[in-house]
């Protein structure tokens, strides 16, 4: 699954490697959650890096006299291998983003678990337990206090206030997209895939609503108002607005919301032919 969606997403833009930002990301990621405090995810690097070190001279120590603990080594190989592979051909086009682990996390949590059930002196095992509680608790409230923030229903708010019966949606990026698609089925939308991602497969999830179009020239055929959802820039709105028989409605107005800092910006246009 992790080399399929890599290789899915080969030479997306987006996608951009920095070393050794990289190797702090890979070390750092399945703690971090969403902290995003430099300091704390300093000190969460020196605790992955201090976990990995202890993991390792573990199975150093224990591998004579525990023979379950080469299927830990197999799954550390497993997990690093896929990732040092996916480094050595991001040389040529990058392919690795750090979510793309998540579906071999299970690999990384048994080995940690196992090596930390050998352990002898509970104390270690307390501390390092007591650290993964205290990271879920500061992830749990930030989670909650992120997704749950009334400035996140200001977007249905606007459109609510603003939205008829045979109106037609159209965005450009599929966070303010997906929102639109799920709370409004009845109204035709278009997802503007203007930097040609492979993405449409996925997207079919948000059919039959929503159709992905590779340019805007899929809009010629259509007329009456169009509710233009922009990621917080007006670039959507600023080239429909340039097309033929646009009539302007209702400027741009951005919104706020505290999900991930997201911004949006709601403006209507109306096609008269």
């Amino acid at each position: 699954m992790f080399l399929k969606q890599a290789f899915r997403v080969s030479g997306g833009f987006w996608i951009q490697i920095k070393y050794p930002d990289i190797l702090f990301d890979i070390l750092t990621f399945n703690y971090t959650g969403m902290i995003e405090l430099k300091i704390l995810k300093t000190f969460i690097f020196i605790f992955a890096s201090i976990c990995l070190i202890y993991v390792a001279l573990k199975i150093a120590k224990k591998k004579k006299e525990d023979l379950n603990i080469k299927v830990c080594i197999w799954a550390l190989i497993v997990y690093f291998g896929v990732i040092l592979a996916s480094l050595i051909l991001s040389l040529k086009t990058d392919i690795f983003t750090t979510r793309y682990t998540i579906p071999m996390i299970g690999l990384l949590i048994f080995a940690i678990s196992y090596i930390f059930s050998l352990e002898d002196k509970k104390w270690i095992t307390i501390i390092f337990a007591s650290c993964i509680i205290i990271l879920f608790g500061i992830n749990a409230y930030k989670f909650c206090s992120e997704n749950y923030d009334e400035s996140n229903k200001k977007i249905t708010e606007v459109i609510n206030n603003n939205v008829q019966e045979d109106d037609i949606f159209i965005y450009r990026e599929i966070g303010a997209g997906s929102i639109v698609a799920i709370k409004y089925p009845e109204n035709k939308q278009f997802y503007y895939n203007a930097y040609h991602w492979t993405v449409e497969d996925a997207y079919k999830a948000y059919a039959p609503q929503m159709k992905t179009i590779e340019d805007l020239s899929a809009l010629d055929n259509i007329k009456g108002r169009i509710i233009v959802v922009d990621d917080g820039s007006t670039a959507l709105y600023d080239e429909l607005k340039e097309k033929q028989n646009i009539e302007i409605i209702k400027e741009p107005e951005k919104i706020n919301s505290s999900y991930k800092n997201l911004n949006f910006t709601i403006s209507i246009l109306n096609k008269t032919n």
